[in-house]
C-alpha cells in the first residue's frame, strides 16, 4: 500500500484544505501519519484521506492521535 515515507497531502474534514504529510506503515498494519505543521481539532473516529494530486490513494479511519512536542 505504501512504503514508509510517502509524501502525501491530508484532509480529516470535507471543507479542510490540504495539508501535507508522511505516512510509515505501523508493525500491525496500520499507518502513521506525520505532519509537517501540527494540526489542530482532530480526533479518533475521523476520516483521514491521502491525495497525490487530485487522486486519492488511500483513506483510514483514525484510531488514535499522538502529540509530539
Amino acid at each position: 500500500y505504501t512504503s514508509n515515507g510517502r509524501r502525501v497531502m491530508v484532509k480529516t474534514r470535507y471543507r479542510q484544505r490540504e495539508v501535507p504529510a508522511t505516512l510509515d506503515t505501523l508493525d500491525d498494519g496500520g499507518l502513521l501519519v506525520r505532519y509537517e505543521t501540527p494540526q489542530e481539532h482532530i480526533s479518533p473516529g475521523q476520516w483521514c484521506v491521502f491525495y497525490d494530486g487530485d487522486v486519492v490513494v488511500g483513506c483510514g479511519i483514525i484510531d488514535s492521535v499522538k502529540t509530539e512536542r
